[in-house]
């Protein structure tokens, strides 16, 4: 007997009153109480940004567009955080879990939710895609600091050697520790993926750059590429001893050396590591929850989610080839077809 039958039948050997409390809750239960919002004003081509459209017929009871100056057709849903989902109940679940408790391991939430553990990792990283970028710069006093992270090819196929997964047994500064710039000043924080191995001030300059005002006041210790990029952006800058912790005049990092330590037991002891590949958009996603409320199902509107996460590979790659010493190797075998994607805008939406 199918399983809605058995369930007819069940129904059907509940009293009155107990029959109307059942179909009283089902409209309370999470898969009716969460919905992923589609975008309904569309006013451009999600390809070219031309306005010039028109509605081109129904795909599966969804309206469909056609670019009358690039000639192709989308869904409201083209290239969003949507995309391409299967599951848009089970998706929308996900999503809450997320909003309310926070990233759990992938094998936690694919059991809670029902789906596939390959499924779970592909939703949670298109969930990080998600994170709104702060493009507000820094402003008055903003303290600066790198945060260093072991090398990891974390779930890499195809590797000879397991211990290559892994980082080194090295100490101090070598070119195994992935380099995270972390800056904040009292309205945001901003985490960037900077290199792997001793960071330079041209470094600096590619990864938060233009995030400094001339007003600003960098505080940092007395590293010289923090000296260095002070005085190419004409900033004013505060140093002290990294051994004596703070400034004679008080300045100090201490609000980046706590979340270096919070953000490494999220990652390490909670998330159980993950993969240099994928590190940004962890960095992203604790930087922005450290100062705002995260409402995933509200960001449907970047069209560009789809064309980050299939090719993430290749910006991966990319970073490798140009921030380290590191060897590029055992690509992917699975590729997926981008909508925008030209190799020239890897800087455009890039989070590495």
């Amino acid at each position: 007997m199918k399983i809605a039958q058995q369930i007819k039948a069940l129904f059907l050997l509940l009293t009155l009153k107990e029959q109307k409390k059942l179909l009283e809750e089902l409209p309370k239960s999470p898969f009716n109480i969460h919905r992923i919002e589609v975008p309904k004003d569309i006013k451009c081509c999600v390809h070219c940004d031309s306005e010039n459209i028109i509605k081109h017929s129904m795909y599966k009871n969804t309206q469909r567009y056609k670019c009358k100056s690039c000639g192709r057709t989308f869904l409201p849903t083209t290239g969003t955080l949507t995309y391409q989902i299967k599951k848009p109940n089970e998706f929308a679940l996900y999503t809450s879990i997320v909003e309310k408790e926070g990233l759990l391991t992938i094998a936690q939430m694919a059991e809670r939710v029902g789906v596939s553990i390959p499924t779970s990792f592909e939703w949670r990283h298109k969930i990080l895609l998600s994170v709104p970028q702060k493009k507000d710069k820094f402003f008055d006093e903003t303290q600066m600091d790198d945060l260093w992270f072991l090398y990891s090819q974390k779930g890499r196929k195809g590797l000879k050697y397991p211990r290559k997964r892994g980082g080194s047994k090295r100490r101090g500064d070598n070119n195994y520790q992935v380099k995270i710039l972390a800056a904040s000043d009292k309205k945001q924080v901003e985490m960037k993926v900077a290199k792997i191995g001793r960071i330079s001030a041209q470094d600096i300059i590619h990864a938060v750059g233009d995030k400094f005002k001339k007003d600003t006041k960098l505080v940092t210790d007395s590293h010289r590429s923090y000296q260095a990029f002070a005085k190419e952006a004409k900033l004013k800058h505060i140093k002290f001893d990294a051994k004596k912790h703070k400034a004679e005049t008080g300045e100090n990092v201490q609000y980046i050396n706590n979340l270096a330590g919070r953000l490494g037991t999220w990652l390490n002891r909670v998330l159980r590591g993950v993969s240099t590949k994928y590190l940004q958009l962890y960095a992203s996603y604790f930087a922005y929850k450290e100062k705002n409320i995260i409402e995933i199902n509200k960001q449907t509107s970047n069209t560009k989610i789809w064309d980050t996460y299939t090719n993430i590979e290749k910006m991966y790659a990319k970073f490798i080839e140009t921030k380290s010493v590191r060897t590029y190797r055992c690509p992917t075998k699975r590729n997926r077809k981008a909508q925008n994607w030209n190799g020239e805008t890897v800087l455009q939406y890039s989070y590495l």
